[in-house]
């Protein structure tokens, strides 16, 4: 049993700090990212799957990365949600971003910056990332990246990021979807080495324009819900994660 302890205490320490339990609150939160297809615009899906109160979102930018939690200067452009700067979402929902023009090539990685000025609760998160994200005290949504000294690697409230206006039509989406072996665990952190990073890459250099979804998530099950960090069902989650997603 003690050696148990001292893996999953190891194990905290190269995923870094949970913030979802506590939330943020006057904090900003940048996630990096990288697409698989280029285009001429962007929108974001925001997801308050597992809030029990509504989630304000103060505001969001995306930029282009400069490497860790840097953006390049003067890359950020604010997005808006039907017009206005925040929204708020209820619990159980997602909420999607108006399309923001931005060239974008593919396999390019972009930052995606939330700005919370209110107490947002538990966060609906993604645990078991190879990405690493960055906090930062205050409204930071087009600080450079010099403020977010805090970081772990989780993705927090960010559904997606859905890329349009691409030079060629897009032909469809594949979607990864599984437990561990989809979601990259063991893959060298920040290294873009999992199993769906080099699907992505082949299909670009083939000039094959379709977009990849990972939807796996480590340790997930058919028939048995997680109550922490496994999420639903395979059965459950189906329809939402892979059906449902834009083609």
């Amino acid at each position: 049993m003690g050696h148990r302890h001292a893996e999953a205490r190891r194990g905290q320490r190269r995923l870094g700090p949970n913030w979802s339990r506590h939330g943020f609150t006057d904090q900003s939160v940048r996630q990096v990212v990288r697409v698989t297809t280029g285009g001429s615009a962007l929108r974001i899906r925001l997801s308050n799957a597992y809030g029990s109160t509504p989630l304000r979102i103060t505001a969001v930018t995306v930029g282009r990365s400069a490497g860790d939690a840097q953006v390049w200067p003067g890359t950020a452009r604010e997005l808006t949600f039907d017009g206005s700067q925040g929204t708020s979402i209820a619990p159980g929902r997602d909420a999607v971003s108006d399309a923001q023009a931005l060239s974008i090539s593919p396999l390019e990685k972009l930052t995606v910056t939330l700005y919370f000025a209110d107490p947002t609760g538990p966060a609906t998160f993604h645990r078991f990332t190879t990405a690493t994200s960055y906090r930062a005290l205050g409204r930071r949504l087009a600080d450079t990246g010099d403020a977010f000294t805090a970081s772990t690697s989780a993705w927090y409230f960010l559904g997606g990021v859905e890329v349009s206006g691409a030079a060629s039509p897009r032909r469809g989406t594949v979607v990864a979807f599984g437990d561990s072996l989809m979601d990259g665990t063991g893959a060298t952190p920040g290294a873009d080495k999992r199993f769906t990073d080099k699907l992505a890459e082949r299909l670009v250099a083939a000039r094959r324009p379709l977009g990849i979804v990972n939807t796996g998530i480590g340790g997930n099950r058919i028939l048995n819900d997680s109550p922490c960090y496994y999420g639903d069902k395979a059965t459950v989650r189906f329809r939402r994660d892979v059906l449902d997603r834009p083609a």
